[in-house]
């Protein structure tokens, strides 16, 4: 969200009812000191301490040599608290080494920015064993095909990317922030796409050894990213309606993994929830304290069951000087995001969600995801646990099973599946430290047996495209079983959203018995690109989900 003020919408999003009892694991069950041994139990292994290597990807994650990484990471702003103004800021080394320290507390190995970090900043996330995902801010509204504009943010790349390419401990680079839908369409992709071509050589002329992409967001996800090194998206589940109504928060990231990532990382740059005192009713601020909790973490395990390479939640302070006034905490959204709240008290008090993700980040799984079929005699299980002594794993009522440090920072195992029925079950991970304290405990849901899937497929049918401003779009939209049968009855739920204005709509109709439901929603009143969005709900075992489909028409 970085500077800009936003628009909102209700927290939402597809999940299984294993999250609500996850949540509730996560408060009452991961303190308990004891733990029972695990059969084979290895005994406890010292955590290692981080290391800063060579960055590259592989199957879907970057890599620290050769390793795959998982990105558990925090929007970090220097200079935002009360009475500062980030472009301003002069480095403060005892506040920034008390935010690195709880930032390591609470298991996160990366800080992600909107601009460059001073040479002493970076410095001193390196002596925490932070990696630094540095921002280049530039104007995501400005004129992409005014030579001179591009011009001026080539030289910007060069020199700051050029100077902060002698830290190890650079991750990667996001080279601009949320473009705005308006100054892409008025420049045009073909232009647009062209300046990003720049921006690419010129920051790796400036360091040749490192990977780039830029920050998306909703509002140009019409542009596809198929040149940069990773994909990059600021993903939030109250805006638009495609997302909040239709798709739902794990749908519409799975949707661009599919169409955008093609193999490469794709992270989450930004996700979070404000708890400002006034809201806009849809979840865009206004949020309560235990909202903010549990609606981060479920978009953080939506996010994991993605299998994105990892995230970055919104983030670390509350920005006191984004809505005008920088000595005073207004009470619009965009200043109240943080994990941490400050005022007067420069180093601040911890929110919920910051305990709530510091047990989470203690062990982590990647696989299996929920929902996963699984068969045969036992089910592979991953966590990311980099300072763990010892991960565990169990599935039902079973025995917790001791997995294998594989690497610095994975732990895997394979959980034998003889005594377990056909169906849908319980798949539980967790930490164990030195003492016998459990915590990150989390469970997923499998399909055991290879039970065969209920899944929907959505598919929306335009009418017809290009759409004419001032003219009503009618649409339709076909929902099949998985044996490819239509299905009638079925709610389906459409939004549409005009990229080149903040421009919603959202209706809603049953399928017929050829499991096609007709809609039309408003005419929109001028020209542009817009996403329509269709969504189903289905039960899958116990796991609730909704099937979507995604797609952009011009509007002339």
């Amino acid at each position: 969200m970085s500077g800009l003020v936003r628009r909102g919408g209700k927290v939402c999003g597809n999940f299984s009812d294993v999250w609500k009892l996850s949540v509730v694991a996560l408060f009452l069950v991961a303190g308990c000191r004891f733990v029972p041994e695990a059969r084979e139990g290895e005994r406890a292994i010292a955590p290692l301490p981080p290391r800063f290597g060579e960055v590259g990807m592989q199957d879907g994650f970057l890599t620290v040599d050769g390793e795959r990484f998982l990105v558990v990471g925090v929007g970090y702003e220097p200079g935002c608290r009360k009475g500062q103004l980030p472009w301003e800021r002069k480095f403060e080394p005892d506040v920034l080494g008390a935010d690195f320290a709880r930032i390591r507390k609470a298991g996160f190995n990366t800080i992600r920015t909107w601009a460059p970090l001073l040479d002493e900043e970076l410095e001193l996330a390196a002596e925490y064993g932070l990696w630094a995902i540095p921002g280049i801010w530039f104007d995501p509204a400005g004129d992409f095909a005014d030579p001179k504009f591009q011009d001026e943010q080539l030289r910007l790349i060069e020199r700051e990317v050029g100077r902060m390419s002698k830290h190890p401990n650079v991750l990667c680079y996001l080279l601009l922030n949320e473009p705005h839908g308006h100054a892409v369409h008025s420049a045009g992709v073909s232009t647009v796409k062209a300046f990003y071509a720049k921006l690419r050589e010129a920051a790796r002329r400036a360091d040749p050894k490192r990977l780039f992409s830029y920050s998306n967001c909703v509002a140009t996800d019409f542009v596809m990213p198929d040149e940069w090194d990773f994909v990059a998206a600021n993903v939030y589940p109250y805006s638009p309606v495609t997302i909040e109504k239709a798709l739902g928060y794990r749908t519409y990231l799975e949707i661009l993994r599919d169409r955008y990532a093609g193999g490469k990382p794709m992270l989450i740059t930004e996700f979070g929830l404000s708890v400002s005192p006034r809201g806009d009713g849809r979840g865009y601020g206004g949020n309560s304290l235990e909202e903010q909790r549990d609606g981060v973490l479920r978009m953080w395990n939506d996010i994991l069951n993605t299998g994105c390479g990892g995230g970055c939640v919104f983030m670390w302070t509350d920005g006191w000087w984004k809505y005008g006034d920088k000595d005073r905490h207004d009470d619009h959204a965009e200043e109240w995001y943080g994990l941490i709240e400050t005022d007067s008290e420069r180093i601040g008090r911890p929110r919920p969600l910051y305990y709530a993700l510091q047990d989470y980040n203690r062990a982590i799984r990647t696989q299996p995801r929920d929902g996963d079929a699984v068969a045969g005699d036992s089910v592979a299980v991953e966590v990311w646990a980099p300072e763990a002594a010892q991960v565990q794993a169990r599935i039902g009522d079973g025995g917790w099973e001791a997995l294998k440090r594989v690497g610095r920072q994975w732990w895997r195992g394979e959980i034998p599946l003889k005594d377990v029925k056909p169906g849908a079950e319980y798949l539980w991970t967790r930490a164990v430290a030195p003492s016998g304290e459990a915590s990150g405990l989390k469970s997923c849901i499998v399909r055991v047996g290879g039970e065969p899937s209920s899944s929907l497929s959505v598919k929306i049918r335009p009418v017809s495209s290009p759409f004419d401003v001032g003219v009503p779009m009618p649409l339709e939209v076909e929902v099949r079983d998985g044996a490819g049968r239509p299905v009638s009855g079925r709610m389906v739920n459409v939004g549409r959203y005009l990229h080149t204005q903040w421009n919603e709509a959202a209706a809603e109709a049953e399928t017929d018995g050829e499991g096609i439901a007709r809609v039309e929603l408003p005419a929109l009143p001028a020209p542009g690109i817009a996403s329509i969005a269709a969504g189903a709900a289905y039960e899958d075992g116990l796991i609730r989900r909704r099937a979507g489909d995604y797609v952009h028409v011009d509007v002339e």
